[in-house]
């Protein structure tokens, strides 16, 4: 399951570069979740992310690993869900993450 279709959708690298150095100017962070519709652990990590968006301010995108994206590639992602965070211009991945390790790094 993907996130509610609010969620703006990010197809490749260079899009999620540009949506990053955007709300970068406004001190925003950026919040790519990277899962699949295939994926079983990916609806109860939407939900968490959901959860942390009523709580933290944050650009809230979503990619999915398997549509025609370059993402998982450029960024070395193997294992969803994932999320991609950009702040202050430095990318940092984590795969095959859970709601707690989440919490923390978005915090």
């Amino acid at each position: 399951m993907a996130p509610p279709e609010s969620v703006p959708r990010i197809r490749d690298a260079a899009e999620l570069a540009t949506e990053a150095a955007r709300l970068g100017t406004s001190g925003r962070v950026l919040l790519l979740q990277v899962g699949s519709e295939s994926c079983v652990k990916c609806p109860a990590f939407g939900e968490a992310v959901a959860s942390l968006a009523n709580e933290y301010e944050f650009g809230w995108y979503y990619c999915d690993a398997h549509d025609d994206t370059d993402i998982p590639e450029a960024h070395c992602i193997t294992k969803l869900p994932a999320v991609v965070i950009v702040r202050n211009g430095m990318s940092e991945i984590a795969e095959q993450i859970d709601e707690t390790t989440l919490r923390e790094t978005v915090r």
